[in-house]
């Protein structure tokens, strides 16, 4: 039976969710990939099991909630408000599909509801006795998890490599580039959270911090091209600047940043490589991962 998962667009930009399907597509299972990363080091079979990616975004339509309350879709969400109330949004639409799936990615890069809402949703599903009423279709384990959860891990993984590899003496570093400036407090001190809850970084050496690009997410498809990588440049130059030569790994901080590395990459020379991380193929990789592991 082939591993399902749900790509979730908490926002009603279908343009995004569209943005979100050549990363998916192009997150590699095999060879030295990230799922093996995620699988313990384990050797993968010659044949992976196959992988069914269906995606979800916000319909535009209100949602009404049990208290009566009309919830609006999020067409572009740009601060923890706006997160909280896509979730609220998003949530009744989701519920339905709990039983479907093995794997849920919360595509939203911020500490979002959703991902503590669907693991909850999980478990009372599964306390639940069956009855004739409630079918089974899955009897594996079902993960959730949020993009920027994703991110904050193989970032620390990938800067923990780097520094490894490195001749460098220095600890190397992570940083986040992001999109409004609303977001810089949010995310940093998310970061620093999920750091700590991991063990990745109890010392917390590892992160450089937040830089951010001024432009919304929609503004990141509708601005001037030209504009927008020069934002995502200066951004990731001015976050090179307070780490140093010890900024090894760029994490992208949002969802549609999908397929803008070239902008990040150029704010470095070969003399400071450094690798950029994708959350959604982050958050895929990780699922790919707990589901194979369990």
């Amino acid at each position: 039976m082939p591993y399902r998962l749900l790509i979730i667009n908490p926002n009603t930009s279908t343009h995004m969710t569209d943005a979100l399907k050549p990363i998916v597509n192009g997150v590699n299972l095999r060879g030295n990939s990230a799922v093996e990363i995620y699988n313990g080091g384990k050797v993968l079979p010659d044949k992976l099991p196959e992988v069914q990616v269906d995606y979800f975004t916000a319909p535009r339509e209100p949602t009404v909630s049990k208290e009566g309350i009309t919830l609006e879709g999020i067409p572009s969400i740009n601060n923890g408000k706006q997160s909280i109330l896509s979730a609220q949004h998003c949530f009744p639409h989701l519920q339905s599909l709990i039983g479907e799936y093995d794997g849920f990615l919360v595509a939203c890069y911020s500490p979002h509801p959703l991902v503590g809402m669907l693991r909850r949703a999980i478990e009372e599903r599964n306390n639940v006795k069956p009855t004739a009423a409630i079918e089974r279709p899955f009897h594996r384990r079902q993960y959730v998890t949020g993009i920027m959860d994703a991110s904050i891990e193989m970032s620390a993984y990938f800067v923990n490599c780097a520094s490894q590899e490195s001749q460098q003496h220095t600890p190397g570093k992570f940083g986040i580039v992001t999109t409004a400036d609303e977001w810089k407090e949010e995310l940093d001190t998310a970061a620093r959270d999920m750091l700590l809850s991991n063990g990745n970084d109890p010392d917390l050496t590892v992160f450089a911090g937040v830089e951010t690009t001024g432009l919304t997410a929609s503004e990141l498809h509708s601005a001037p091209a030209d504009l927008v990588k020069s934002r995502i440049k200066s951004a990731t130059e001015r976050l090179k600047h307070r780490a140093g030569p010890s900024l090894r790994v760029i994490s992208m901080g949002c969802a549609a940043m999908a397929g803008m590395e070239k902008a990040v990459r150029e704010a470095f020379d070969t003399s400071q490589p450094v690798t950029v991380v994708d959350g959604t193929a982050a958050g895929v990789a990780v699922l790919l991962g707990l589901c194979r592991a369990s």
